[in-house]
């Protein structure tokens, strides 16, 4: 667990000052809001690759959203489906919508710079192309503790 200033720090530490991020809300024994980030010109570069390099990077714009969203669902449904199936947990999620901002106006939309979340680095190699970005997860105190108390019990049938 790190801080959302933490993970601002990071991406601001990468020159990506404003981001575009997939947000994603998940329910069930665990209530987490997810949020997969990337630095604004490595997403243009990720979804060009997806729609082909004969489409300039200005000329995405509703393409670039659509496909963003696309890929922020595909990965976000593929780590909390993975991390329920081995924490033995459902969830249900919402449908994924796309922000672009300033690293802290995204991360902020709710609480504080100080509060705590789940962080994953995501590195990316596509043929020459590098794109790594972070996948957050915001939780309620409830969930926290629920958390906590979910994985020790796993923890606890792997001994």
């Amino acid at each position: 667990m790190v801080t959302k200033l933490g993970v601002s720090d990071a991406l601001t530490g990468q020159g990506a000052d404003r981001i575009c991020a997939v947000r994603q809300e998940f329910s069930g024994v665990l209530n987490t809001e997810a949020v997969l980030m990337f630095p604004v010109q490595q997403s243009l570069q990720l979804v060009q690759m997806m729609v082909g390099d004969d489409v300039p990077l200005e000329q995405l714009g509703e393409m670039e959203q659509e496909a963003l969203a696309e890929i922020g669902n595909i990965l976000l449904n593929s780590v909390v489906s993975g991390v329920a199936d081995v924490l033995k947990l459902r969830f249900e999620g919402s449908l994924p919508c796309v922000e672009l901002g300033p690293v802290q106006d995204v991360l902020c939309a709710q609480g504080q710079m100080t509060d705590q979340v789940l962080s994953v680095q995501i590195d990316f190699a596509i043929d020459a192309l590098q794109i790594q970005g972070y996948l957050v997860f915001l939780l309620d105190v409830a969930s926290v503790a629920s958390l906590k108390a979910t994985v020790q019990q796993f923890l606890g049938t792997l001994s």
